[in-house]
């Protein structure tokens, strides 16, 4: 059964733990996309994980061999952008922060993929290995992080991936959660600045040598099933302007993609499209700066079938005019 452990729970484990981190080797995977721009109690995420990240690598040994893959943090709807920043190594902490404190943030989220790769460099069919996943998005790449999770798990050798999940709904966390559930890892949520810097920590003393730390039993998170609908569109847009939209779902009658604030009732709708009008829809994003969903909704029952986040941001202005004047 998947355990999430929340802010009690993290700590408890911390001050627990014992077991030594020196014969580990881990890539933690950064999440760069567009959507770490999003901002909590005044704070763009990003910021805030780059802390959580740098506190933890205050904690962790020399000796403990470390990796950083990222992506999203050079191209803007890809979803081949992913990089390893900084190679496994001991004694690289400094490289790590300051790959990750010189990050760009700006696409899409690959994570499956990501993983994957993380996995392959850590040899992961022939040795132990162990990803650490830092995100603040679902998958947005037509990726299925269950089923990854799954191969990884029959077909390393002892492979575990850990996923630390930041700012995301319910579910968000059950698709990136059964992730780290299939390959025996744990999922961590975190909502705001303490709790990310306290999952990080406790992401990485998950990795250790030894039998797992005992910690209280929190209420299970089911995994999820194929997902009824998916969406797939630029986690960050400029306001006002006409974005891209991909779908897949049941296209039943009247059903429908809108676009609204995060916090809108699921019987709520902006401007929308039906789904009717095809599998690529254009929409017109709403001059409201800030985080907002895609949704799609069965119109049927006003069941959200799928919602990814968004960021707008203000226009970049542009002047124009003669070469010469006179």
């Amino acid at each position: 059964m998947l355990k999430v452990f929340k802010p009690l729970a993290l700590l408890m484990m911390l001050t627990a733990s014992t077991y030594t981190l020196a014969d580990e080797r881990s890539i933690i995977v950064f999440d760069g996309s567009g959507s770490m721009w999003g901002q909590i109690d005044g704070k763009a995420k990003h910021e805030i994980a780059q802390e959580a990240l740098r506190n933890m690598l205050e904690n962790t040994p020399d000796s403990m061999t470390l990796g950083l893959m990222a992506y999203g943090h050079r191209e803007k709807g890809s979803c081949t952008d992913i990089e390893m920043l900084v190679p496994l190594g001991q004694n690289n902490k400094a490289d790590i922060l300051r790959a990750v404190q010189n990050m760009k943030f700006l696409g899409k989220t690959p994570l499956s993929a990501a993983v994957q790769q993380a996995a392959t460099a850590l040899r992961y069919t022939e040795d132990k290995a162990t990803v650490i996943l830092i995100t603040d998005g679902e998958e947005t790449c037509q990726a299925d992080p269950c089923k990854l999770g799954t191969e990884l798990k029959e077909n390393g050798v002892d492979f575990t991936a850990h996923v630390v999940g930041f700012g995301l709904s319910q579910q968000q966390g059950e698709q990136v959660a059964c992730l780290a559930h299939n390959t025996g890892g744990q999922y961590f949520e975190a909502s705001n600045a303490a709790d990310l810097t306290k999952a990080v920590n406790a992401a990485v003393q998950a990795t250790q040598a030894g039998p797992a730390v005992e910690a209280p039993t929190p209420a299970p998170l089911a995994t999820p099933s194929s997902p009824l609908a998916t969406i797939d569109a630029p986690e960050m847009a400029e306001a006002g302007t006409v974005i891209e939209i991909t779908w897949t779902g049941p296209n039943n009658t009247s059903d429908y993609i809108t676009i609204v604030k995060p916090e809108a009732k699921d019987a709520d709708y902006g401007v929308y499209s039906r789904t009717s009008s095809g599998t690529t829809l254009k929409l017109q994003a709403p001059d409201a700066l800030g985080s907002h969903e895609i949704r799609y909704v069965q119109n049927e029952d006003k069941k959200v079938l799928a919602r990814q986040t968004i960021e707008l941001t203000p226009v970049e202005a542009t002047v124009s005019g003669p070469d010469r004047i006179g």
